[in-house]
């Protein structure tokens, strides 16, 4: 019937829905545990030279330190490899707001024997002009690093300075072969390099392994297990809501079926009694029956009875 009907496409409707839950409870998961890693990652400063580690842990000792090369520059994870073997060892630097703060951190540091540190004062670095190589058209290039990097109109000439002529490229190869790109430092979107000294690197980074990127693929993350969140718990209430529906279908199921049996029942209890009432009355016709026989017999009888009694008249008057 149509209740049947409601209850099941309900479980169906039930079914899809605890497989998509299930879904994204196992993507949640996953998040939380690349979260838990680069969360790791981000406090230990795993990756970073002993000296930049203790001083990016010791924050109030180091006021005029404002993070790292590998923390203010962001890129898109595709050119990631391709930035941090152009920047090499100077990802780790450290940035400071002026020249003033960087001689206070390296003293600060070497008084506390916190390791080996290169640090970058930021207002003086700023202010540097570098002598940038106008862009050849060539098929091979993709853009100039320094064009990738995205942070501040304030930081841009800090990216030019420490990238300069660094352009990301397509196939190394055919733009080592290009004479419009001699000069170039060359890089491509896998992290192999030929600098425009002819020294050649191959420097493949894991995606757990860049320091660049890792904070804002931290925030990334906790943004995209927020929305998991919100999705989860509106399945959770989708859920709910569900099982109620299904509750209330199965009871309204139930009462038709216990109606249904109540009547089932009414109707073989009435066509017993019509089964009796037909044979009581089959008797009775009978026995009406036999009755209407007798009755004719005895009006037979007594007709004939009548007429012995006439036929004798005569006799007893004689008799008289």
């Amino acid at each position: 019937g149509r209740a049947e009907t409601k209850l099941k496409t309900l479980k169906d409707e039930k079914y899809t829905l605890s497989e998509e839950k299930y879904a994204v409870s196992a993507q949640l998961k996953s998040l939380r545990g690349q979260k838990a890693f680069y969360h790791e990652l981000v406090e230990s400063n795993e990756g970073f030279p002993e000296g930049t580690r203790f001083v990016l842990e010791n924050p109030k000792t180091f006021p005029g330190v404002l993070g790292t090369v590998a923390d203010m520059f962001q890129v898109d994870e595709e050119y990631r490899d391709a930035l941090e073997t152009g920047l090499g060892d100077l990802s780790h630097c450290l940035i400071a707001k002026d020249r003033k703060s960087a001689i206070a951190t390296l003293e600060i540091s070497r008084k506390k024997q916190g390791g080996n540190l290169v640090i970058i004062p930021l207002k003086e670095a700023t202010q540097l002009k570098t002598d940038l190589k106008k862009l050849p058209k060539n098929g091979a290039m993709i853009s100039r690093a320094s064009d990738l990097v995205k942070t501040s109109k304030h930081l841009k000439p800090l990216a030019e300075y420490l990238l300069g002529n660094l352009a990301v490229v397509e196939d190394l190869r055919k733009a080592m072969d290009s004479k419009e790109l001699a000069g170039w430092g060359l890089v491509d979107k896998d992290g192999t390099y030929s600098g425009s000294d002819m020294i050649l690197k191959n420097r493949q980074t894991t995606e757990h392994g860049s320091l660049i990127g890792r904070r804002k693929k931290l925030d990334t993350i906790s943004l995209e297990i927020d929305g998991f969140q919100d999705k989860e718990t509106n399945f959770n209430k989708r859920m709910e809501s569900l099982l109620n529906e299904i509750e209330s279908a199965k009871n309204e199921t139930e009462k038709k079926l216990k109606y249904i049996e109540k009547i089932s029942q009414e109707s073989s209890r009435l066509e017993s009694e019509s089964m009796r009432n037909h044979f009581q009355l089959s008797q009775v016709k009978e026995i009406l029956h036999k009755t209407k026989d007798e009755l004719k017999e005895t009006q037979k009888i007594f007709r004939q009875s009548i007429q012995s009694l006439k036929s004798l008249e005569p006799v007893m008057e004689k008799g008289e």
